[in-house]
């Protein structure tokens, strides 16, 4: 079977299954029946408009991909769609994956979100670094609709983009505001820093407790993006 035909298999409303909903201590449930197994979604409101959401089958977080999964990505949607006429003020879903081998199954999953609400996907570099989403993502990866039509900067994000869903850092001297700051896309933060350490003239020798490494950019110093991150040779 074709990707495409995966996908549009995997979003079928037909394979949608009835919800049950339920306002708990936690926030909101949507419940569903997928075999013998109970599908939760559920929708926190983080602060005004901005909505967590976060999915699960008999408590577990993980899909399987044993002839479950098209009514479950199935039902979320509808899920989705219920909640945002339940509450029109809702403007912001966020919604996270731990794994990045994950990435272009919530990709696909946002994208449809978006289109059948008529909303449209934050590009990932946005999601990485913009407070309003950070303080909201609860696993590795964010992925974020957002209500409105995607202004010019965000166009190129409504086209599939999972081979983008990387750690985005910032990496820079925590005493010396005079030098650059340097963005590298994947790695974890430390391995960003000793990439930035022993690939820019500016932090050679550098001492690592001299360095940081964070998601939000620095306002008020030079960026430069040195891309992807790259394992370096042991003689580095």
């Amino acid at each position: 079977m074709r990707a495409n035909e995966f996908l549009s298999e995997l979003f079928d409303p037909k394979r949608a299954v009835p919800l049950e909903w339920s306002t708990e201590f936690d926030g909101e449930h949507a419940y569903g029946q997928i075999g013998e197994k109970t599908l939760d979604v559920h929708f926190v409101q983080d602060r005004q408009g901005v909505v967590i959401l976060t999915f699960n089958v008999d408590n577990s977080f993980q899909v399987t991909g044993q002839g479950d999964t098209n009514s479950i990505f199935s039902t979320v949607i509808h899920a989705v769609t219920h909640y945002v006429h339940k509450h029109p003020d809702a403007t912001i879903f966020v919604f996270t994956a731990n794994e990045q081998s994950r990435a272009r199954m919530y990709d696909a999953l946002a994208k449809r979100v978006s289109n059948q609400l008529g909303w449209h996907v934050v590009p990932h570099d946005e999601v990485m670094n913009d407070p309003k989403y950070t303080d909201a993502r609860q696993g590795s990866y964010a992925f974020v609709v957002e209500k409105g039509v995607a202004p010019e900067h965000r166009q190129a994000a409504q086209k599939p983009q999972h081979e983008k869903f990387k750690d985005i850092w910032y990496v820079g001297s925590m005493e010396d505001k005079t030098l650059p700051v340097f963005k590298v896309s994947g790695g974890k933060g430390w391995e960003a820093e000793h990439f930035v350490m022993h690939t820019r003239p500016e932090y050679k020798d550098f001492h690592p407790m001299g360095m940081y490494s964070t998601h939000t950019a620095p306002k008020g110093q030079k960026i430069i993006d040195l891309g992807d991150y790259k394992t370096l040779s042991k003689a580095s």
